[in-house]
């Protein structure tokens, strides 16, 4: 394989991380980059590959066909899970021999999850492809279950683990959890399973199969942390709809039995699936400590802390940046000291604690480039090898292997290498003041290939949450339609997440009100630029962003000349009626929304107010509503209200269905999406000069 040699960093430290990045995005199987000059054939076959027209909404929406990639403890192999035609591949690479590469193809299976036990066995979880129900000697099964496996690395040797085991086999009917590998035995994992009615956690030998229970867990626990001694040291729980997060301590009750205590209890975001304000990462130096993220009580952002869950409480602060959350933390798993922490700025920032490891990361942050993203993914065992992903705003991303020994990177895996036939928009920071004095943070992309002086029609792009962030990163949605000839503006208004508590309160009774009027006024701000023009101005949103499209084509008919929501919100009150149903009136997620929102009996006259439902016959500009039939979020009806009251007024709207959706999009769904967007925008704004062709 190709590579490049970065910086000359001094040895590395063994560093562990006690939970991995999670992989955003698949990636395609690509060969390393190849740096040498093009040949003049090559370039006249890339010429004549090179596209006529901006790319189309299956670029950007296509599922890619590799699900997931780790390396081996030692960094010497990684592998790779390819799905393609009903079938998986498992691609493993020797990263000591360039080119060696095997592949096993698991015909008609899907792969969930895996993991390395040792260099020369993984333990994977698969079923079969074709979901559905059989019947097998007169009884009914569920065909497409997933089972876990233990594999060589060559590929042979595969070991159903619970073959024979009735008491596993029947209970875990979706068995795709990810097992996790013990640091230094390469003869075990820990597994969650369905044991009677309750998910415990097994110690199962890759061997044989063969198990004995490590802890107790319950019907909603969803993972157990292991201290620095090895043991089950904190189990976290959540409830049936996922929204909050319950933190439970082991107590010993005499003669070998521990009972399970809740020690804290956290509002969880479902569609992260992280607690906003509790996030642990790994063991601290004692038994039962463990580092975590957090917002203790009285403190504005999300800082590293230590956390003792035998005196339930935190016990010492260990980093906090001073203006914005910390997103990430590092731990050495074998000693239990703090390594570092990354925290988005604009772009994604790294800061170690060990001088030579920071070299290398300030190496690579040189290499590829300012705008780069890097992502620790995976690390060997001794933190020698470096599993990376690095995006950017123009760029969806790559996997790279970085060997800290050699300060060498080599290029394995490409997103979607498909979209380096176009040029994509360039993006720029912005900070820019609400009228009430606020300091503000958003971005703005610019349609590539801009002549001097052009101004580009204007989408306002407000993100989901409302607590949440957008960063300088790549956007399918933002990208597409900026090689489609739009600029696309984000901002990050009061409520929005990464900027501390105070940031995020500030948004507390603002829907439609300062919320919104920080999106006008970063639309002014980009107007006084001159960078874009706002006479054709639509207001696009998800969520949260879509309840925003609803208010803006309310509140500034005289701005935004179209709106489009996704699985928006139209009716404040009996969305928080149904949430109050859906979860209790004493639970944390109800409560939240509460303090959002108000009361839906004391503050009712203000939910309407702010609700563009009751404003649907004054809405004079085209509206374009999205939604998925099953979306447990935001209920279907939020959309069928604003419809039914839009088309009783005579108003110009479509309503697209998405048949099967949830509060989200898969593959096919972002397409309809983008095209849907791309024609609405076309129809109302006039259309837009798309990118040029070629390559960046």
């Amino acid at each position: 394989m190709g590579g490049s040699r970065i910086a000359q960093g001094t040895g590395a430290r063994a560093l562990r991380f006690g939970l991995a990045f999670c992989l955003a995005a698949a990636l395609w199987l690509a060969p390393s980059d190849r740096r040498g000059a093009p040949t003049q054939e090559a370039e006249a076959q890339e010429a004549e590959a090179a596209p006529s027209g901006p790319p189309p909404a299956s670029v950007f929406a296509k599922a890619s066909d590799i699900q997931m990639t780790a390396l081996s403890p030692t960094g010497r192999y990684l592998a790779s899970v390819l799905f393609a035609d009903k079938d998986s591949y498992f691609v493993y690479y020797d990263l000591e021999n360039p080119g060696a590469r095997t592949v096993r193809k698991m015909a008609g299976m899907l792969v969930h999850s895996m993991v390395w036990v040792s260099d020369d066995r993984m333990v994977f979880s698969a079923g079969s492809s074709s979901y559905g129900f059989v019947m097998r000697g007169g009884a009914l099964y569920f065909r497409g279950i997933p089972r876990f496996y233990s594999v060589s690395r060559t590929g042979e040797d595969v070991i159903d683990l619970f073959k024979d085991d009735t008491r596993i086999q029947r209970k875990n009917l979706f068995f795709g959890v990810e097992p996790v590998a013990i640091p230094g035995d390469g003869e075990h994992i820990l597994l969650p399973a369905m044991i009677s009615d309750d998910v415990d956690l097994l110690k199962v030998d890759v061997r044989t199969g063969k198990w004995v229970e490590a802890a107790d867990g319950g019907p909603y626990t969803l993972a157990w942390l292991i201290d620095i001694n090895g043991q089950p040291s904190m189990r976290l729980d959540t409830n049936f709809r996922g929204t909050v997060l319950r933190v439970l301590a082991p107590r010993p009750q005499g003669n070998g039995k521990v009972r399970w205590k809740e020690v804290a209890r956290w509002r969880r975001d479902r569609e992260s699936g992280q607690a906003p304000d509790f996030t642990p990462i790994g063991p601290g130096p004692e038994p039962g400590q463990f580092y975590v993220l957090g917002r203790p009580p009285g403190q504005d952002r999300i800082g590293v802390h230590l956390y003792d869950a035998n005196a339930e409480a935190y016990i010492k602060e260990v980093f906090v940046h001073p203006e914005v959350d910390v997103s990430h933390a590092f731990v050495n798993a074998s000693n239990g000291a703090y390594a570092g922490a990354s925290y988005w700025l604009d772009h994604r920032e790294i800061q170690l604690v060990d001088a030579g490891l920071q070299a290398h990361i300030d190496g690579l942050r040189e290499f590829y480039g300012e705008q780069a993203n890097i992502s620790i993914v995976d690390r060997s065992e001794d933190g020698r090898v470096w599993l990376l992903f690095v995006r950017s705003p123009q760029n969806e991303g790559a996997f790279h292997v970085y060997d800290t020994r050699a300060a060498f990177s080599q290029e394995i895996a490409r997103v979607n290498p498909e979209l380096d036939r176009w040029s994509l928009g360039s993006l720029r920071a912005m900070t820019y003041t609400a009228r009430d004095g606020m300091k503000l943070h958003g971005y703005l992309t610019l349609p590539p290939g801009l002549a001097e002086g052009e101004k580009p029609p204007l989408v306002v792009y407000p993100h989901g949450g409302p607590e949440a962030r957008d960063v300088a990163d790549f956007d399918p949605v933002v990208q597409f339609l900026a090689t489609h000839g739009y600029a696309v503006f984000q901002p990050n208004f009061r409520g929005s997440s990464g900027y501390g508590l105070a940031y995020v309160k500030a948004g507390h009774r603002q829907f439609g009100r300062a919320m919104q009027t920080d999106i006008d006024d970063g639309v002014a701000w980009i107007a006084e630029q001159g960078l874009a023009d706002v006479s054709r101005t639509c207001i696009v949103g998800a969520s949260y962003g879509g309840y925003a499209a609803l208010m803006g084509a309310v509140t500034r008919p005289d701005l935004y000349r179209c709106a489009a929501s996704a699985m928006g919100i139209s009716d404040l009150r009996r969305q928080i009626l149904w949430d109050r149903k859906e979860e209790g009136s004493d639970s944390e997620a109800y409560h939240y929304w509460v303090e959002q929102l108000g009361d839906p009996g004391k503050d009712r006259a203000e939910m309407e107010a702010n609700s563009p439902l009751t404003y649907a016959d004054k809405i004079s500009v085209p509206i374009l509503l999205i939604h998925g039939d099953k979306d447990d979020n935001v209920p279907i009806e939020q959309s069928e209200f604003i419809y039914e009251a839009l088309q009783s007024a005579g108003k110009q709207v479509r309503f697209v269905r998405m048949p099967d959706a949830g509060h989200g999009f898969d593959s096919e769904d972002l397409e309809t999406y983008l095209k849907e967007l791309e024609a609405f925008l076309g129809a109302t704004l006039g259309g837009a000069q798309p990118a040029s062709a070629g390559a960046q």
